[in-house]
Formats: structure tokens, sequence, C-alpha cells
């Protein structure tokens, strides 16, 4: 596993370089590695998507604004993330409006980001409550 994990970091950096947003890249290029690298990479981004959704974390889009915070986490059975729950606030900040967001469309980084625009965001239904 050391030796695969080792390959598979050698063509994160052919792809990526030193890139400072390493995660954004490699999420880019993923069709790009080899099938053993790409496997590694899911996985990685499976545990830290675990270890990382939390309820009061920061939000953020593609560009890096704020958008607001995870107000819940829904896991599967499997204790994989299945969606989250993002308190957006309101236009002109009067009241709370959440929204519901699958897990396909977040990355976890030090906060959450999602790939989708504030205004995708704030065109979403608002979140059933649990």
């Amino acid at each position: 596993m050391g030796r695969t994990a080792e390959m598979c970091l050698q063509e994160v950096r052919t792809l990526c370089g030193d890139a400072d947003k390493i995660g954004q890249c490699v999420s880019q290029k993923k069709g790009s590695l080899s099938p053993s690298c790409a496997g590694i990479v899911t996985i990685l981004g499976q545990k830290i998507q675990e270890l990382t959704a939390r309820v009061g974390m920061p939000v953020y889009s593609p560009d890096g604004k704020v958008l607001g915070q995870v107000a819940e986490v829904s896991k599967g059975t499997d204790g994989k993330v299945q969606s989250i729950q993002v308190d957006i606030g309101r236009v002109l900040g009067l009241g709370t409006k959440v929204v519901a967001i699958g897990a396909d469309k977040i990355e976890p980084l030090a906060g959450i980001k999602v790939r989708m625009s504030e205004a995708e965001l704030r065109a979403l239904p608002e979140a059933n409550k649990p």
C-alpha cells in the first residue's frame, strides 16, 4: 500500500504541482489519474468528508466567499455524509434560510466548499427540518 500511495502522490504532483488549492486541482483532474490513484483519492475524500462535516462549520463558494454555516449533517448507515443543511440567512440579514445540499455538491476543506454559486444556493428551496 505504501508504494501505491507514493506513486499516487507523484501522479498528483505531476498534475497539480504545488498548487495552493491542491484539493480543488485533484477534484478537477481526478479523471486523469490512474484507476488505483483515483480510488485512493476517492477514499481519502470520503474519510475527510466524514471528519470535517460538522455543525457550525463555515460553508464557502468556489471563489472562497463565506455563504453560511452547516446547520445539520445527514449521514447514511455507512457513516458517509449524504447531505448537509446550510443556514445561508436571508437577504438583508432578516431571519434565516436553511437549504439542503447533497454530498455530490460539497468539497470538505478547513470549512466546507460547495460547488455552487451564491445565486444557485439562494435559489434552492428551504430544507425540511429533520
